[in-house]
């Protein structure tokens, strides 16, 4: 098959010029977070939403920013790794937002990542990260209107990932005050300790997913010392007990918190909502849990499309990426139309090692490619052309099959002699062209071999 690089050239070509030329992120202050209470369930998804209300950008000096972070330490059991994910949605001195993808290990940032979020007087942005299938998946939902929140239509979404060895979002946890505190962290950032102008940021709607449900439950801020998302800037901006001037909660209920300035410090430990439950009424799209695949094939030998020898019966198979091992379901069975499409939907959201094969074809399999959900239709996925000759489905073009090809030379449908696996162009004859088509790949294997 005729394997498609450009988009993952274009990919790695990316993140080297990221490397190169990312900046270096700067000490951050004020800085104020919450963690969830330990009856959180343990979780592979997180979410927040970020809203700046009115905050006046213009009042933010120049090359400093305002923003809302959401944060999960990942481990393995209780104790936190050396793995954070963060997820920073920053507004600028000229009202625009970045938004910034991060995954630190230890105190090197491994992964850096920004691109344009969109204008500071948007209404909402969701910020989102899944943790499965060995990556961390980075979303950011960002809607202009009330309406466009309401009918559930982003104004684009944004989305990011990078490996990593951590299984869990919501798993470390730390004693805190008598009580023990899972390491799901949110709230305020800046490079800059912003008190000549009022200003206020609203973080709602953190919770997590139970497996079936987006649920929150009772966050306070704490004190953690060892988290390597609590910035140490020029004066120790950290979480309630140390120096830290400039933000206060104004108030807090079910799962919102509103940070406000007021020149006045939080206290460690403070209640930031109360009560717990399922999520409900939710925008649609930052909650979605699976996605569509959009992917196509292409034929040689067998006329130009629309054409119904390009309708075919395929089976998918979804890895986690580098490995050759199966995700926990069944191949997903699938037919292209004539124009040698196929869709599939509900497929969970993730980065996944994706393979194809049919009866006659050799297998292909596309890399890490990304499924995630996108209100503009499916994610899409081109295999190329198949690389025919395979009669026995052994996923080899050899000798075999080349017997069973003269077996049944010169048949068709209804001789004594027809074998269906040998009609590589599916024009109902065996013949020199399917011949042609199998030593064009002789000797080939599929990539699942």
């Amino acid at each position: 098959m005729t394997k498609v690089k450009g988009k993952l050239i274009s990919v790695l070509i990316g993140i080297a010029l990221l490397i190169v030329l990312a900046p270096l992120p700067a000490n951050a202050g004020p800085y104020i977070g919450g963690y969830l209470k330990s009856d959180a369930v343990t979780s592979h998804r997180v979410l927040a939403k970020i809203d700046f209300l009115g905050t006046n950008a213009g009042k933010i000096p120049e090359g400093k920013w305002l923003g809302g972070v959401a944060s999960v330490a990942g481990a393995n059991g209780l104790a936190p790794s050396g793995w954070v994910y963060q997820s920073l949605v920053t507004l600028r001195h000229n009202n625009d937002v970045k938004w910034t993808p991060q995954a630190w290990e230890g105190n090197v940032l491994k992964w850096y990542h920004q691109e344009d979020g969109g204008e500071g007087d948007y209404v909402a942005f969701y910020e989102r990260m899944d943790i499965n299938n060995g990556a961390v998946l980075y979303l950011l939902y960002a809607y202009e209107t009330s309406s466009d929140v309401i009918n559930n239509t982003p104004t684009v979404i944004h989305s990011w990932y990078n490996l990593t060895d951590d299984a869990n979002s919501l798993v470390g946890s730390q004693l805190h005050g008598g009580e023990w505190f899972k390491h799901f962290q949110f709230g305020v950032e800046s490079n800059y300790a912003i008190t000549n102008t009022a200003w206020e940021e609203l973080n709602s709607d953190s919770c997590y997913y139970d497996g079936s449900n987006w649920r929150y439950v009772e966050g306070r801020v704490c004190w953690y010392p060892s988290s390597l998302i609590t910035w140490i800037g020029e004066q120790n901006y950290c979480i309630g007990t140390a120096n830290y001037w400039g933000v206060n909660k104004e108030s807090s209920w079910a799962d919102t918190v509103r940070w406000k300035y007021t020149g006045e410090t939080i206290t460690d430990d403070s209640l930031l909502w109360s009560q717990s439950g399922t999520k409900f009424p939710c925008p649609g799209a930052p909650y979605s849990t699976s996605a569509a695949l959009s992917g196509k094939v292409s034929f040689l030998g067998r006329d130009t499309p629309p054409n119904e020898k390009w309708v075919e019966p395929f089976t998918l198979r979804f890895f986690q990426p580098g490995t050759k091992n199966e995700m926990p379901w069944s191949p997903v069975a699938v037919t292209t139309n004539q124009a040698g499409y196929f869709w599939i939907q509900t497929i969970p959201v993730g980065v996944y090692d994706i393979a194809i094969k049919n009866w006659t074809c050799l297998s292909e399999l596309e890399k890490e490619t990304e499924v995630y959900y996108t209100y503009t239709g499916t994610c899409y996925l081109d295999f190329g052309t198949t690389r025919e000759g395979d009669a026995n489905n052994d996923d080899w073009v050899t000798g075999a099959d080349r017997n069973l090809l003269y077996a049944a030379w010169g048949s068709h449908e209804g001789d004594p002699n027809w074998n269906p696996h040998c009609d590589f162009n599916r024009d109902g004859w065996v013949t020199g062209a399917d011949r042609n088509l199998m030593y064009t790949n002789w000797g080939q294997h599929g990539d699942l071999v």
